[in-house]
Order: C-alpha cells, then structure tokens, then sequence
C-alpha cells in the first residue's frame, strides 16, 4: 500500500508533496480524536443481589436442660437382723425376717391339748381362736399371741397362733445358734413344701389374745 502511495505522489511538485503530507496527517489526527473519544464500552456486571453470597442461617442453640434435683424416695428399711428376739416387744414396724423350723407330725397338736387342759404354767383358752397355723417361739410369754408369716416371696399372708415356746435353756441356744426364730407345725411345712428345711419367713405381730 505504501509503494502505491509512493508513485502516486512521486510525480507531484514540493508543494504538492507537501499539502498530501499535513492532509495526511491532520487525516490521522481526526482519526485518532476520533477513536480517543469513542465511549468506552461498559462491562455488564451481573446485579448486586446475585453475587450476594447466601450465608446460612445461623444455627439455634439447644437450650441446655436444666438438672432438677428430685428428692431422695423415703426408703422404709426394716430392722437388720437374722433372729428375732421374741423377749423384747416389737418395734415399729413389726416386720422382721427371721429363720423357721417345724415340728413332726402330730407333735403340735398334743401341745394344743395339753394347753386348753389347764396343767400348764402357760395355758391356752379352751377353743383357741382360729388360724392358718401354730407356731412355737423362744419367750414363753407370747403363747396365746396371734402372728402373721410368710415365706419371703410370698404375697399372701397367714394366720398363726403362738401354742408352745423353748421351755428349756438348752433348746433356746439351739434356735439361737441356728438363727431359728419361730417353728411351724407340720401341715404348714407341708403346705409351704418345706418338710425337713430351715427356710427364711416375714414375721409381724397381728393382734393379742
């Protein structure tokens, strides 16, 4: 392109040559205003709430259970013992558990008899009240007294009148010495299959004759 221009204005006089040359150049002067003016495109920027970024939400705390203090259930505890100690009255509650024995066949029954003849030191009315069963304990002041027994875990309650006692030191020392609170008659060791076995019973007093 420039050779082209070259013989082009080659044949021109000084003059001439000269006004092509400040045309030309006031030429590019517009050109360049004219680009230099030209409005510098925008960039299209996408809207602040776009480019917004999106923050979770800020995570409720729990609320920390408060410890309620609870009191302490009333824990009724019977007394610690293995034995009764039918010589002392009973204290409050009168539930104890306590070793039982029995005795043979018979045996109690002609203890009954002998009591409601009246030739005993301790006797026993001539139409003792009904029970479930006959016990003998170690104090001989409790004949004629009425209890309650049961084999521990047992739910039901029975009836026991107090028949016969120890009597003797040496048979005292023998229950005591085998933990043996109370002995049952027969047919209650057989009703709580318990012939022959020293078992573990809740004893309480139930009311006086």
């Amino acid at each position: 392109m420039l050779h082209k221009l070259h013989d082009l204005i080659f044949p021109l006089t000084m003059l001439d040559k000269a006004l092509c040359l400040l045309a030309i150049v006031v030429c590019a002067f517009f050109a360049s205003v004219v680009i230099l003016m030209r409005p510098t495109p925008q960039r299209c920027l996408p809207p602040v709430a776009s480019l917004t970024a999106t923050i979770p939400p800020t995570a409720t705390a729990m609320p920390v259970a408060t410890a309620t203090t609870v009191p302490n259930p009333t824990v009724t505890v019977a007394p610690t013992a293995t034995l009764i100690r039918l010589s002392s009255p009973l204290p409050t509650p009168d539930l104890y558990v306590a070793g039982a024995s029995q005795y043979g066949p018979g045996v109690m029954e002609r203890v009954i008899a002998n009591r409601v003849s009246g030739r005993t030191a301790h006797d026993l009315p001539q139409y003792p009240p009904a029970a479930d069963g006959w016990i003998a304990v170690q104090n001989c002041n409790r004949i004629g007294e009425m209890w309650e027994l049961r084999p521990v875990g047992q739910q039901e309650w029975e009836s026991f009148l107090v028949v016969d006692c120890s009597g003797h030191v040496s048979t005292t020392e023998w229950l005591t010495e085998n933990n043996i609170a109370v002995e049952v008659d027969y047919q209650t060791a057989v009703r709580w299959n318990a012939v022959g076995e020293r078992i573990q019973v809740e004893v309480r007093e139930w009311k006086r004759q």
